[in-house]
């Protein structure tokens, strides 16, 4: 059976829909709750690894030195070839541990239910391209790309994805259902009302988009799973 590593970096953003996805496909997943004090495996033996979202920064390495071994083991998984896929916070990561850079935005937080803007290279990535529709965001970090990667998508304000060889990294949260984005809004209202979004206008929009965002969901995790059987 195909495993997939999950690096979890806090309790209230879990794997959601890729969890759901990958069961649905018979692909085992292995969750390093890194927040919770589980380590950084010391191999590489997974056919896929996928690292979530969280409330610090990438760079935020003294306060969670655990993100500094989380980046050497995501450049080694890419390194040997090994689907990684790299969901907001996971996304930085990538950037910052593949040669880009990973830091505080200037333009202030981006939330809400947005389009993520998907270019040319986006639609015509086998995995990308079914981010067709609006997407669950909640960041104010942002990230420069790796040399040689491939920029997929851009806001306005922020660029929201790129492809470097077996590494798919997105700013949004394609994993959040409802549930989960509810959670984050009970949490951290004020950082809603701080970026101007009313939190309940925001979580009767999620409320509305929930179908439609699954069955993206659906069809991008299930190409980014593809990914991983076929190498296994």
């Amino acid at each position: 059976m195909p495993t997939v590593l999950v690096f979890q970096h806090n309790d209230h953003i879990p794997p959601g829909l890729l969890g759901e996805a990958l069961e649905r496909r018979g692909i085992e997943m292995q969750v390093a709750h890194l927040y919770d004090g589980d380590p950084v495996p010391d191999h590489f033996g997974f056919d896929g690894v996928a690292s979530l979202g969280g409330v610090m920064g990438a760079y935020e390495e003294e306060d969670h030195p655990w993100l500094a071994e989380e980046k050497r083991f995501l450049a080694g998984a890419a390194e040997r070839g090994i689907p990684t896929l790299g969901l907001c916070l996971g996304c930085q990561m990538l950037a910052d541990a593949l040669g880009g850079s990973a830091y505080k935005g200037e333009a202030g937080e981006e939330i809400g239910l947005l389009e993520i803007g998907l270019n040319d290279a986006g639609r015509d990535d086998p995995v990308l391209r079914e981010l067709d529709g609006p997407l669950p965001v909640f960041h104010g970090d942002t990230w420069d790309p790796p040399e040689g990667a491939t920029v997929v998508a851009a806001t306005g304000r922020f660029l929201h994805g790129f492809r470097l060889g077996s590494v798919v990294a997105v700013q949004s949260h394609p994993e959040a259902s409802c549930e989960i984005t509810g959670v984050w809004i009970d949490r951290h209202p004020d950082r809603l009302i701080e970026a101007g979004v009313d939190p309940e206008i925001l979580r009767a929009e999620l409320r509305s988009g929930e179908t439609a965002l699954r069955a993206m969901s659906e069809r991008f995790f299930g190409a980014w799973a593809d990914e991983v059987t076929g190498r296994s």
